[in-house]
C-alpha cells in the first residue's frame, strides 16, 4: 500500500531494515552559504536527507511537530518527507548544507529534484533510511555544539572542486560523519540523569561561557557558580552538554575564534587574545588540532567560499 503525505510523521520515517554494511551514500548538494532573515522556509519537504550546520547566527526551527532554536555550532538532521520550517532570527545566518541519500535511491539531476513540489508529490522518490532497533537511525535530530566540522568542510570542498575520484572522498567523509553521529547518539543515551534544577543552571552557565569565553573559567569558579563540589559540577556539566568543562571552554573559544576569523580583519594575535589565549603559538596549535588547518588557512578558505 502506498503511503500518503499524511502518513509521513516526524517519528515514523521511511526505513530500510538492513545493516550498516549496505549503506552507500550519495551526496546531491553541498554548499557553504548565507541565509538572510527575510527568506524563511515554511513547511518544506525534501526527497533526500539533509545536514544543516550553522557557523553563525540564530534560527527558529520547526521539524514535524517539534520546535526548537538552532545556534552557531549546532548540526540539524532533516529526514526525508518531514515538513520543516527555518526562520533566521538574526540579520543573516551562515550555514553549510549537505543533501544526500543512504542507498543512491533518490534520482537527482537538478537542485529542483530535491524539494517536494506540493500537489505533484512522487511517493516512490522518497529516500529510504536505515534503522537500528526501534529508533531513528540518527538521534537526536539536533546536535548541540557539534564537533565534526572538519568532515563537513572536506565534503563541501571536494564536492565543489570535483577533482578526479572526488565521489570516493565525499562518500568516505560522509560515512565518517554518520559514524560520529552514531557515537554521539550512544553517548547521549548513556549520560547520567540530571535534575531539572541543575539542567537549567548548567545551561545558564554554558551560555555564560559562550558569551565570555576569554575569561578564566576554572573548575573552581564554575563549581562555585552552581554552589556544588568541583567533581559533581564536572559530572553535571558532562550530563547536560556532553563535554567536560575543559572541553566546553575550549570549544567555545574555538567557535568564537572562527567567527572572528570569518567576520573581521583582526590579526591572529588579536583574535588569540580576544578568545582567552595568552600566547598566539598555543592558540595556533590548538586551532590546527581542532580544525586540521591554521587560523590563516581557515580564514582564506571561508573567504574563497
Amino acid at each position: 500500500m502506498q503511503r500518503s503525505d499524511k502518513d509521513l510523521h516526524f517519528s515514523e520515517q521511511i526505513v530500510e531494515p538492513s545493516g550498516l554494511d549496505s549503506i552507500t551514500p550519495c551526496v546531491h548538494w553541498a554548499q557553504y552559504f548565507q541565509w538572510p532573515a527575510d527568506q524563511p522556509i515554511v513547511n518544506r519537504r525534501i526527497y533526500d536527507y539533509e545536514f544543516l550546520y550553522m557557523h553563525q547566527g540564530l534560527a527558529a526551527i520547526s521539524l514535524g511537530d517539534k520546535s526548537f532554536e538552532m545556534r552557531a555550532g549546532d548540526l540539524l538532521y532533516i529526514p526525508s518527507g518531514v515538513p520543516h520550517g527555518i526562520a533566521v532570527q538574526t540579520e543573516i545566518a551562515v550555514l553549510t548544507g549537505i543533501h544526500f541519500d543512504y542507498y543512491q535511491d533518490v534520482p537527482v539531476v537538478t537542485d529542483q529534484d530535491i524539494v517536494v513540489q506540493e500537489g505533484k508529490e512522487q511517493l516512490h522518490r522518497y529516500g529510504k533510511e536505515p534503522q537500528l532497533g526501534q529508533q531513528s537511525f540518527l538521534f537526536p535530530t539536533l546536535i548541540r555544539n557539534f564537533r565534526g566540522e572538519e568532515e563537513i568542510r572536506v565534503i563541501v570542498e571536494a564536492f565543489t572542486e570535483k577533482r578526479p575520484y572526488y565521489e570516493l572522498l565525499v562518500r568516505g567523509m560522509l560515512l565518517q560523519l554518520l559514524s560520529r553521529l552514531l557515537r554521539e547518539r550512544e553517548n547521549h543515551a548513556s549520560r547520567t540523569y540530571v535534575s531539572i534544577r541543575y539542567q537549567d543552571e548548567v545551561i545558564q552557565l554554558a551560555e555564560a561561557v559562550r558569551s565570555h569565553c576569554a575569561e578564566d573559567w576554572s573548575n573552581v569558579r564554575m563549581a562555585r557558580s552552581l554552589n556544588v563540589h568541583e567533581d559533581y559540577m564536572a559530572r553535571l556539566f558532562l550530563g547536560v552538554t556532553g563535554m567536560t568543562p575543559r572541553q566546553f571552554v575550549r570549544h567555545a573559544r574555538h567557535m568564537e575564534a572562527k567567527r572572528l576569523l570569518r567576520e573581521t580583519d583582526l590579526t591572529v594575535d588579536a583574535i588569540a587574545s580576544k578568545v582567552g589565549y595568552a600566547h598566539t603559538p598555543h592558540f595556533t596549535r590548538t586551532f590546527r588540532k581542532l580544525e586540521q588547518q591554521t587560523p590563516r588557512e581557515y580564514r582564506g578558505w571561508t573567504r574563497i567560499l
